[in-house]
């Protein structure tokens, strides 16, 4: 996806990059380099991408 108005830059992993709302990508403590928070910001921002979260 492409960045939007009040987007943040949410690693999924590593290397891969997805955009969603700034208030989701804060919403869950997370850090991809210790993997602490990820399953569940990765679940959130997955269900943004789907059209589940808002």
């Amino acid at each position: 996806n492409k960045p939007f108005k009040d987007s943040h830059g949410h690693h999924i992993n590593k290397k891969c990059v997805i955009y969603i709302p700034k208030d989701l990508h804060t919403s869950v403590s997370h850090n991809v380099w210790t993997g602490e928070g990820m399953n569940a910001i990765n679940n959130v921002a997955f269900r943004f991408l789907g059209g589940i979260e808002k």
